[in-house]
């Protein structure tokens, strides 16, 4: 009989994996189907903007953003899994100026980490994700938040929202 995997040690592998590319391979893009971006208090993205000039293309729609909060204040750090749907990507991140984080998408998942770099509960927003693609573009999946001692916190509920559409 083999031994059964937990949904938590999937997602805490996955996780680690996040943490582990986005350390080696700060704000690139991976291969086909991989963006890895990491953030302190901006923006991490798989690609450019192009800027519309004379002669090109029409730039390209801006993205629609989805925000998430975090509603237990004992939360200091979180590790999520959300699912791309349909043809809608995640395309980046913005981390709030007072939280650092990672982002990692193997299509359709997409994992992020994130953890306030004060010890302070998260306020408003500390995560927007960018998405291009009909909406809604995501769905959290596993959501994981520690408190000051890395302890689970229980009741920490994770939501996430459509903030903005795009052009």
């Amino acid at each position: 009989m083999s031994p059964a995997i937990s949904r938590p040690s999937v997602v805490a592998v996955l996780v680690g994996l996040v943490l582990i590319a986005g350390c080696r391979r700060h704000h690139s893009s991976g291969g086909p189907g991989l963006t890895v971006s990491t953030g302190e208090g901006g923006t991490g993205g798989a690609g450019s903007e192009s800027a519309g000039t004379s002669g090109s293309p029409e730039p390209e729609p801006k993205p629609d953003v989805s925000g998430l909060t975090v509603t237990n204040s004992d939360a200091r750090a979180c590790d999520l899994l959300l699912e791309e749907v349909g043809e809608a990507r995640a395309t980046g991140a913005t981390f709030d100026e007072l939280v650092r984080g990672s982002l990692q998408t193997r299509s359709p998942l997409v994992a992020i980490s994130f953890f306030s770099r004060v010890d302070q509960g998260f306020e408003n927003t500390p995560v927007s994700i960018e998405t291009r693609g009909p909406a809604p573009a995501l769905v959290l999946r596993e959501a994981t938040c520690y408190d000051r001692r890395g302890q689970v916190v229980e009741d920490a509920d994770v939501e996430l929202f459509q903030t903005e559409e795009g052009d």
